[in-house]
C-alpha cells in the first residue's frame, strides 16, 4: 500500500517507528511432477547474511508436510525448529552462508509440476541473500534401489561421485528397517 502511494505513510503516526518495523522477501521457483509415495527434495540453496538480523522463515507450495530444514555452513549445525519449522533465527555473517534445505513426501498421488514460495521476514531490511540466482536453479535427484547386506565392517554400500565443479550435494538414505543408524 505505502509502495504504491508513498504519501499515505505521511498520514499515519507510525510513520518514525522503525523499531516496530517488518521487513519480508519472497524468493519463488519451481519444480517438476514428482512420483506418488516418493521423497523429494523441493530446492536447495545458500543464502548469506549481509549483517546481523533476527529472521523468520517459511515455504509454501501444493503439498502440505514440508521439512524446510536450515543449516549454518560454517559449524555444520541445523537451526533449531518448532513442529517442523525454523524457529526465528539470529542470522549473522559468517564465510560459507546458510543452506535452505526443503524436503518432503507425496502420498498417494502424483504431485503435479509448480511453484513455490520461501519467506523470509526480519526486523532489517538487509534479509538474507541467495549466493546464485533461484530461478535458474534446480534440483537434479538420482535414485537408486538396491539390496544391500552389511559386511564385516558394518559398510552397506559405497558410491564414487564425479563432478566438473565445486558443488553442494545432499544424500538422503532410506532403509525398510526404521531403526537403522548410520554414521
Amino acid at each position: 500500500m505505502f509502495t504504491l502511494q508513498p504519501g499515505l505513510l505521511d498520514q499515519y503516526s507510525f510513520k518514525e517507528d522503525k523499531a516496530k518495523s517488518a521487513y519480508y522477501v519472497d524468493h519463488h521457483g519451481n519444480h517438476g511432477d514428482i512420483n506418488a509415495r516418493n521423497w523429494f527434495l523441493l530446492f536447495r540453496e545458500v543464502f548469506t547474511a549481509p549483517k546481523e538480523a533476527l529472521i523468520t522463515v517459511s515455504v509454501t507450495a501444493g503439498v502440505s508436510g514440508l521439512l524446510l530444514r536450515i543449516i549454518d555452513n560454517d559449524s555444520g549445525k541445523e537451526i533449531p525448529t518448532i513442529c517442523n519449522r525454523p524457529k526465528p533465527y539470529l542470522f549473522t555473517p559468517n564465510k560459507a552462508g546458510y543452506t535452505f534445505l526443503c524436503e518432503g513426501k507425496t502420498l498417494e498421488g502424483v504431485l503435479a509440476g509448480g511453484k513455490y514460495r520461501l519467506r523470509m521476514v526480519g526486523d532489517s531490511p538487509e534479509l538474507l541473500t541467495p549466493a546464485r540466482d533461484i530461478a535458474s536453479s534446480g534440483v537434479e535427484s538420482n535414485e537408486i534401489k538396491e539390496y544391500y547386506t552389511p559386511e564385516r565392517h558394518n559398510i552397506m554400500f559405497r558410491y564414487a561421485v564425479n563432478v566438473s565443479a565445486d558443488t553442494h550435494s545432499t544424500v538422503q538414505v532410506s532403509t525398510s528397517k526404521s531403526d537403522v543408524n548410520f554414521r
